[in-house]
């Protein structure tokens, strides 16, 4: 994946930790099924690492451990275990993000908020995500160069290669769809288009950062694509076997 090889690239810095995500889904799974107690505790300590990854991956930990808990409570696998490690994750990580949170006003200049929607055509949508991916460009492959740290390119055989593993890869493939809404931003986007027929699409991140003041400060949506591709890839590796 293009977003997930921003390992290497200066700009994206959530991919640096997004395989502690995997690692507690795992063990969150493993443990729901066997009810050990050491899974219980390798999910709280990768779900700590996530957390302490950034502001985005919080975030992002909040709405993965959603799916997660919706997955188990539907299969009737809802374990104490469960909510107690997600109970110490926050326990060990709500001191530091109070502490980001009062000294907000170092990052004020990059506080800004997500951009209002255009009227005109965004003319650089092919290569540059305003604040959220075209919805265009999560399928279309590139035939020029995209700088990595901007490319929201999902794969066309990754996506294939899910759709082929059927029902085996229904969960992660629900689980990556949260997210793939959420790297669409705050308004839908098509070839550039934010405007259609007078009417701005307003899509989930906009009603979160219109509930919740703290999310104001995520602009950069297209991020979202971290943990998308890492269940897709789980989805495609499925389609693959």
């Amino acid at each position: 994946s293009p977003f997930l090889s921003g390992l290497a690239s200066f700009g994206i810095t959530e991919s640096w930790g997004i395989g502690w995500l995997g690692f507690h889904c795992a063990f969150l799974l493993r443990y729901s099924e066997t009810g050990r107690f050491r899974s219980a505790v390798g999910a709280a300590l990768c779900l700590i690492a996530y957390l302490l990854t950034g502001w985005y991956s919080a975030f992002f930990a909040v709405v993965a451990e959603g799916c997660v808990l919706l997955t188990l409570w539907r299969r009737g696998r809802l374990r104490l275990g469960v909510w107690l490690q997600g109970a110490v994750a926050a326990a060990v990580v709500f001191p530091r993000l109070m502490g980001f949170w009062a000294d907000r006003s170092f990052w004020a200049d990059r506080w800004v908020g997500a951009p209002t929607p255009l009227e005109g055509q965004w003319e650089a949508w092919r290569e540059l995500p305003r604040s959220g991916a075209d919805l265009l460009n999560l399928i279309l492959p590139s035939v020029g160069s995209v700088a990595v740290s901007k490319s929201v390119y999902l794969g066309l055989l990754v996506l294939v290669l899910a759709v082929l593993a059927g029902r085996a890869a229904r969960v992660v493939v629900l689980w990556s769809l949260p997210f793939l809404v959420l790297a669409l931003g705050t308004h839908l986007m098509v070839a550039g288009h934010q405007s259609f027929f007078g009417v701005h699409v307003a899509l989930p991140a906009e009603w979160i950062r219109e509930f919740f003041a703290p999310m104001e400060g995520l602009t950069h949506w297209y991020r979202a694509l971290g943990p998308a591709v890492l269940f897709l890839s789980v989805a495609a590796a499925l389609g693959v076997d």
